[in-house]
């Protein structure tokens, strides 16, 4: 037996719609010689447009189209274009070795079409055909290439896939449904070298899917993606919708065929560009989406009942055209309603390396991720950023690099290298907001690290680099070089905005922070507090290191480092401030004040640091010792023992109660 190309360019008629089941006679006697043979490639090499209804692929076959082919789809026609054999089986069987190649057009006339695709002329709702609208659609086979130059104009997905071992590669299309289209159970899928435009996702990992567009459920493992570029949509057959360059869509079918859950494990992309030719309308265009909604045929089957894990997204950049943009979402999608229980999405060790989120090319586009499961059985763990470049927008409202407002609470969340570059903003660019997940409750994240975060050169933060509403149960930042306007409104720092926000115990070490007007700024608070320690921290031109207006708790403590404030220490407006500072060299004209409005602070250590608290009202208690620059005067201050003048006093809360000079 014997591979052969068949060349059928002289047996197919060009441009007229008519020879449309004649051309695919031809073409299919020709892929059908297979059975007698080892392999057969079937190319048209003439250009020119070819109308050609449905072709049917055999195992160890091929299609070509040469440079100038076309191959249309006639109007008003609702077959796929092409299939696997094994796929219209009474039961369905694999098909392998099957494949698509030139530098020609699959044109699926969506403008002329009046129906969703199908694999044939009358499907049962929710059986296994029901589920396959690809024009290419291989189902269920190992050892797939498609690398047809010009996918064009398709009006169901342009390839539809479930199998092993499949290569896409060397695309460029524009369509007006998904280009890639992924179904479960499915693995060791590479793509590489596909730029261009889709209508809806560009490529979707759709474990789960909803019956009409997955004939099965299942895990899709190990998704290499490489050199890509997704630019949104171009409005063919009235199509104006843009959507991901990746979907991630897991889930759990519960009732017809394929039954079952469908994880998305092990996927990798690198070298990706998502730039959108026209700004996006609702819904959101992420340029990464893990989402989660309901069955909109059945209304009782739900995504993101399912698993999404080990993902690396390197070497990107997203621009973000309006606030429909973010370059990553994990969030449910905007149709629909599912409650507690229906939405069981975990998402555990994503890393995103080396991103550029570009907001200075559009308008409005304010947060680069967003984490939004307002579910009480959304699992996060283990999410990363390293190494990542933000431009915000050119606005005067909140911006972040990433918002949580996950309902469940998130365990390990991770920035490790982010430089926020110049932009216009005159409201927070923050590097994190921990927001609520709905009025009045809080987002939690238990463990946080926001390392090396970092204002580029000549840039001034214009205000918050961590903006809460939400809570973090442990928080640590370290490394930190952030410049600020050396002045300018409140809200700078570490700024707790809402009285759902807290932070339980935090530590900022090794930074350098200069012209950031507060250090922690609490004007609201839960009754949690803060607990937050500086160690070994470079502050200058900093006029409030603390300024606390809540009406809970602050417990700030400074280790080490330098500190240089304008007004003073502390500004109490409103709740309690506890301060301690341990060796650490503080300086300008705010270094020995405490300013209290209303309220109470007090000072359970200063080492090395002198306190002038004359004008302030302190609440010291027992054992604690304080560095005065001058006999203890503050109203209602009580000396004991005789010790008077600049030094080290004990605060004594027993017996005689007052201030014993120690030196």
């Amino acid at each position: 037996m014997a591979s052969v190309i068949i060349d059928v360019s002289a047996s197919i008629i060009y441009n007229d719609s008519t020879k449309a089941a004649a051309n695919a006679t031809v073409i299919q006697n020709a892929l059908n010689n297979v059975a007698t043979l080892t392999y057969v490639q079937v190319q048209v090499n003439s250009p020119g447009v070819y109308y050609c209804n449905q072709v049917v692929m055999p195992t160890n076959t091929s299609f070509l189209l040469g440079y100038g082919v076309t191959h249309r789809k006639p109007a008003n026609y609702n077959l796929c274009m092409f299939i696997n054999k094994g796929a219209l089986q009474s039961t369905p069987v694999g098909d392998s070795n099957i494949g698509f190649f030139g530098q020609g057009t699959i044109d699926g006339n969506a403008a002329s079409q009046t129906s969703l695709t199908q694999a044939v002329s009358v499907i049962t709702a929710n059986t296994f055909l029901y589920g396959i609208q690809g024009e290419i659609s291989m189902i269920n086979v190992k050892n797939f290439e498609c690398a047809i130059a010009n996918p064009f104009n398709t009006n169901g997905f342009f390839c539809q896939y479930i199998g092993t071992d499949a290569y896409f590669h060397d695309m460029n299309p524009n369509v007006a449904r998904d280009f890639i289209h992924i179904n479960g159970p499915s693995k060791h899928i590479v793509v590489d070298r596909c730029s261009g435009f889709s209508n809806d996702a560009f490529i979707a990992l759709n474990a789960w899917d909803w019956h009409r567009s997955g004939p099965t459920v299942g895990d899709i493992v190990d998704v290499r993606i490489n050199d890509c570029a997704y630019y949104g949509c171009t409005g063919l057959a009235g199509q104006t919708r843009t959507s991901s360059l990746v979907v991630f869509l897991p889930g759990t079918r519960t009732t017809g065929n394929g039954t079952g859950t469908g994880n998305v494990r092990n996927v990798s992309v690198d070298g990706w560009e998502v730039n959108m030719s026209t700004a996006p309308a609702a819904p959101a265009s992420p340029g990464i989406a893990i989402t989660g909604d309901f069955d909109q045929v059945n209304g009782s089957e739900y995504s993101g009942v399912g698993l999404v894990e080990n993902v690396r997204i390197t070497r990107g950049y997203y621009a973000m055209t309006n606030s429909n943009c973010s370059m990553m979402v994990v969030q449910k999608t905007p149709s629909g309603s599912p409650a507690d229980g229906q939405n069981t999405l975990t998402v555990r060790n994503v890393v995103v390396e080396q991103v550029h989120c570009d907001a200075s090319i559009g308008a409005n586009g304010h947060i680069a991720v967003s984490i939004q499961v307002p579910y009480n059985t959304f699992n996060l763990d283990g999410l990363k950023f390293k190494d990542c470049e933000w431009t915000p927008s050119n606005l005067t409202s909140n911006q972040a690099f990433i918002q949580f407002g996950n309902k469940t609470v998130a365990r390990q969340v991770i920035i490790d290298g982010l430089t926020i570059n110049s932009s216009g903003a005159t409201a927070p660019t923050a590097a994190c907001f921990i927001n609520q997940y709905s009025a009045g409750n809080a987002a939690v994240i238990d463990d946080l690290t926001l390392d090396r975060i970092m204002t580029a050169q000549g840039y001034q933060i214009p205000q918050s680099w961590f903006l809460l509403s939400g809570g973090v149960n442990n928080f640590r930042s370290r490394g930190n070089n952030i410049t600020g306007p050396n002045g300018g409104a409140d809200g700078q720092g570490i700024w707790l905005v809402a009285n759902t926000a807290y932070v339980g115990y935090g530590v900022v070490s090794d930074g350098y922070f200069n012209g950031v007007k507060a250090g922690v700024q609490i004007n609201n608070a839960s009754a949690a507090g803060v607990t937050l320690a500086w160690r070994d921290c470079k502050i200058l031109n900093q006029t409030h290191p603390v300024f606390m207006n809540g009406a809970f708790t602050a417990n700030i403590s400074y280790v080490g480092g330098m500190l240089s404030t304008g007004a003073n220490l502390v500004r109490n407006v409103s709740g309690a401030t506890t301060l301690s500072l341990f060796g650490t060299t503080v300086s300008g004209t705010g270094a020995q004040a405490v300013t209290v409005v209303s309220g109470t602070v007090r000072i359970t250590k200063s080492d090395l640091a002198a306190i002038t608290a004359s004008g302030a009202v302190l609440t010291p208690q027992n054992n604690d010792i304080v560095n005065f620059a001058g006999t203890p005067s503050y109203a209602g201050a009580v000396v004991q023992g005789g010790g008077t003048g600049a030094g080290m006093y004990i605060y004594r809360g027993t017996g005689a109660a007052g201030w014993v000079k120690l030196n």
